[in-house]
């Protein structure tokens, strides 16, 4: 589709819609002075796209014009929220696709009397959280990182270590506002058109263009006791297997308290756990999660406000989760309780870690559980299919792509695809990831599968419904059911 239209005929219709404004703030193309630094700007320098044009809009009608254009001439489309895909998949993922940054979707406004919030798609989620509390002491769950875009977090998932307490993002979520495939702004909720409503929570990058979305919000907890165990130096990765199995078993715990969330880092120089529980240091220790800590990583409490956790977080990860532009690799997976490895499944696994060649000293795991409030939603509700899980598990590897730099990357690449074949080796039946993590190295049909699991044939009938033609596309989004006609799906006979 991408290889047949004419870049002139996009940039006209795109330059018509400007109408009196300036062009050099509605859109840009590819040779601009500021194409690649600025608008088509990469996150993930490993997996280099230019698309065919990138416009921000300011309205749902320029956003509805926008598509029309791509729908004319034959150019695929995709969103662009915040810019945190591992693909740079809000730029199309490869060459040649429309990127709708939506920068400027950044309204807001709540009742005073229901808590109830409606946002623009492109407001970033630090922003969001600045905003509830002014308004009344308000939070909904979130990620970590502060700078994703609250319509790109809501369309696939949400979660962080609020999701034991609260669920995920998109569990929040009333009504959305969208552009379908036809150009068309349209409202849905449970009401109408539920089953594209179903579809947006969860794979929206596949349905649409999220221009607003309401939700509702909880009264923000306070206090909240921030925790953190110093960093245990180990001279292997091994030596941190017993402290993780340890974590391990605490997380998985079935009856421990919602409150609780937690990160366990791996890095190279040692592991530690950061987290949050959501409420009194005397609530935290009365619940007894402090003595099941690992021996020697005994959690240092600090107590703070609902913004003071979302930094001290956002910081914490940020020394692992480059915000710089850079190359790296990710592999993941979700895992339920069922899957996690055995203590002595976990050593091999540690043991494997230290025997690899990794092409970098900028490498790290982070485990973060889940579960909790999470997985008390049914399956059948939104397309997110992860409500079985209690461990969502990455491994970065941070080698940038450049001329004579090939064989870092090999190892690089090789490291963190051994890594993941060494957790489904020992954690047997694992078939998930979380879809915000998408792998761009995994296969189209593989990836599918592990996004959606058992909601993606359902997924597939909707694409065939509301966008035969693949308008909104990436290299692992949802593809109508009649693509995959005579062929034998991965998992389905």
């Amino acid at each position: 589709m991408g290889n047949t239209h004419s870049q002139s005929s996009l940039e006209s219709c795109i330059q018509s819609l400007a109408g009196n404004r300036a062009l050099s703030s509605f859109a840009a193309f590819p040779g601009s002075p500021t194409y690649k630094t600025d608008w088509a700007r990469l996150y993930n320098l490993n997996f280099a796209v230019v698309p065919a044009a990138v416009a921000r809009p300011e309205t749902a009608e320029d956003v509805a014009g926008l598509v029309k254009c791509a729908r004319e001439n034959g150019v695929r489309v995709q969103a662009k929220s915040g810019g945190h895909s591992y693909g740079n998949y809000g730029l199309g993922g490869v060459d040649g696709v429309l990127s709708i940054d939506m920068v400027n979707f950044q309204h807001f406004s709540m009742d005073n009397d229901t808590g109830v919030v409606t946002v623009g798609a492109g407001m970033p989620i630090n922003v969001l959280n600045q905003k509830l509390q002014n308004a009344g002491g308000r939070a909904i769950p979130h990620g970590i990182a502060p700078g994703i875009g609250i319509g790109g977090h809501a369309g696939i998932g949400g979660i962080g270590t609020m999701s034991r307490m609260w669920g995920t993002t998109l569990d929040h979520v009333i009504k959305m506002q969208v552009v379908t495939a036809d150009g068309e702004i349209r409202t849905v909720n449970k009401s109408s058109e539920p089953d594209l409503f179903w579809a947006l929570r969860g794979a929206a990058p596949s349905f649409g263009i999220i221009t607003s979305l309401t939700l509702i919000t909880h009264p923000a907890p306070s206090p909240i006791a921030q925790y953190e165990t110093t960093l245990s130096f180990s001279p292997t990765t091994l030596s941190s297997a017993p402290l993780y199995s340890v974590w391990q078993q605490l997380i998985s715990d079935p009856s421990l308290d919602p409150r609780f969330g937690s990160l366990f880092i791996l890095t190279p120089m040692g592991s530690l756990i950061t987290g949050t529980f959501y409420g009194s240091q005397s609530e935290f220790e009365d619940s007894g999660i402090p003595e099941r800590f690992p021996d020697g990583m005994q959690p240092h409490v600090q107590m703070t406000d609902w913004l003071g956790a979302g930094a001290h977080l956002a910081g914490q990860m940020g020394k692992w989760m480059l915000s710089t532009q850079t190359g790296f690799f990710v592999k993941s997976l979700a895992f339920r309780r069922n899957e996690l490895p055995s203590s002595l499944d976990v050593q091999e696994i540690f043991k494997w870690i230290d025997d690899q060649d990794k092409g970098t000293i900028l490498w790290f795991c982070v485990f973060e559980a889940v579960g909790g409030k999470m997985n008390e939603v049914s399956v059948e509700d939104t397309a997110f299919v992860h409500r079985d899980k209690t461990v969502v598990w990455q491994v970065w590897a941070v080698v940038p792509s450049m001329e004579g730099n090939s064989v870092l990357v090999d190892k690089a690449r090789k490291f963190v695809a051994g890594l993941k074949d060494q957790f489904m080796k020992y954690a047997k039946g694992v078939d998930g990831m979380y879809p915000g993590y998408v792998d761009p190295e995994m296969g189209e049909e593989s990836g599918q599968r592990m996004y959606w699991g058992r909601n993606l044939e359902r997924l597939e009938e909707l694409k065939r419904v509301w966008d035969p033609e693949e308008r909104f596309w990436n290299p692992q989004s949802v593809r109508p059911a009649d693509k995959f006609s005579g062929k034998k799906r991965l998992g389905v006979s």
